[in-house]
């Protein structure tokens, strides 16, 4: 027969123990929080005002460049980049399996550079990898090119993709200055980037180089303000958007021009060829 002491004792010194571990455990919780709030506080204080205190450059919407019509030939976009996010929870493997082939055979018919085998294959891939620290891909790109805002709410309704951010998809916004005539008059245009000196996207050819005072506009200003649970952006100076620039440049005219230009180059097998178009 077991004496009841010996248990009580047991039990007595295994209370004990854990009681330890805990105030040594609170211990080492109040020590960090005395050196963060009085020993290393200035620093802290420092690097916080040092982040609050940063100003941020609102960029300014760039101005359009339009034909003799009003027709648009050069004008900022937002461009969406397609990716999943493979790591959230809601993302059940039962699930995704379930929809895949219908979703697959979707995205065959959106991107045919891939098959529906090879689209289950790849999503299937990209679902089961992980890096060496064990983690999924937070955002895997789906699509390579840039989408429109049509194309990814077309995304958007294929099976899956349609349970919304449950699915793990997310848009990744991208603003691009885009020719919707293509190559239309597009020396004449011509094309913006980063310069150096130069903060923001500027013009690097043709008229938007050229009027890229006018059409670049002025940056704004904002500061960090801390809030409850985060640090928002407040807008001191706003951005002032770039002019639009009418040209007088005619759509249909260029049109023709550029076309015959193109048919007597191929005709004559000429390097290059040049075309003045002009009211007489």
């Amino acid at each position: 027969m077991k004496n009841p002491t010996n248990n009580k004792r047991r039990i007595i010194w295994r209370y004990a123990i854990f009681v330890a571990l805990m105030f040594g455990f609170s211990a080492c919780i109040a020590f960090k929080l005395f050196k963060t709030t009085v020993v290393y506080a200035q620093e802290w204080n420092h690097k916080a005002d040092s982040i609050l205190n940063n100003k941020v450059t609102i960029e300014p919407i760039r101005g359009k460049i339009l034909a003799d019509n009003g027709a648009v030939l050069s004008a900022n976009m937002q461009m969406c980049i397609a990716r999943i996010d493979w790591s959230m929870k809601d993302i059940k493997k039962d699930t995704l399996m379930k929809y895949l082939p219908a979703l697959c055979d979707s995205l065959a018919v959106f991107e045919p550079t891939r098959n529906a085998k090879q689209w289950k294959e790849e999503l299937t891939e990209a679902y089961e990898k992980t890096n060496k620290n064990g983690k999924k891909n937070t955002s895997y790109r789906l699509i390579s090119h840039m989408l429109n805002t049509k194309d990814y709410e077309r995304l958007q309704s294929f099976p899956y993709f349609n349970k919304g951010r449950k699915s793990g998809l997310y848009c990744e916004r991208v603003i691009k200055r885009c020719k919707p005539f293509g190559s239309m008059a597009a020396r004449s245009i011509g094309g913006v980037g980063e310069s150096e000196g130069k903060k923001g996207l500027h013009g690097t050819s043709g008229l938007e180089k050229a009027l890229d005072s006018l059409l670049y506009g002025s940056p704004g200003r904002s500061t960090k303000l801390q809030l409850t649970s985060k640090i928002v952006n407040v807008e001191d100076i706003p951005a002032i958007p770039g002019y639009d620039i009418t040209t007088t440049i005619n759509v249909a005219l260029q049109d023709i021009v550029e076309n015959e230009l193109y048919s007597m180059c191929h005709e004559s097998e000429a390097r290059w060829g040049t075309a003045v178009l002009m009211e007489v």
